[in-house]
């Protein structure tokens, strides 16, 4: 289904609860025609002026988490890291990791190449 088509289906429920309104309100004589018209004209105004915002909302691009989020950062070394454990600084966050080719040494720049669970693999970043 279109975007904008989803939009405006989502807004229905809302414009009818409107017209409802405004015909009980004018079988009681509390507004007149012309009235009613505007409301419901200020109401689908109102709709197609934030639909401008919801339609770029929806084209970004989405938040990274969990493994999507760490793949590709680069980080320092905390501890020499070896091909079984050692700790690494990402983001301001300390992880646990492992090395994928040869052991790393503390203070080297690291880059997360995958992570398994909590623990990251990492290479060094030359």
């Amino acid at each position: 289904m279109h975007p904008a088509l989803r939009y405006w289906l989502f807004q229905l429920p809302g414009l009818i609860v409107l017209a409802m309104l405004l015909g009980f309100a004018l079988r009681q004589g509390w507004i007149t025609p012309a009235m009613a018209g505007l409301a419901i004209a200020l109401w689908i105004i109102k709709d197609a002026v934030l639909y401008i915002p919801w339609a770029r909302a929806l084209h970004k691009t989405p938040v990274p988490y969990g493994r999507q989020a760490l793949v590709g950062r680069t980080g320092r070394a905390t501890t020499r890291i070896s091909r079984q454990s050692g700790y690494v600084k990402v983001d301001g966050e300390t992880w646990h990791a492992r090395s994928v080719h040869t052991p790393i040494d503390a203070g080297a720049r690291i880059r997360v190449i995958d992570a398994e669970g909590m623990q990251l693999r990492v290479e060094r970043n030359e």
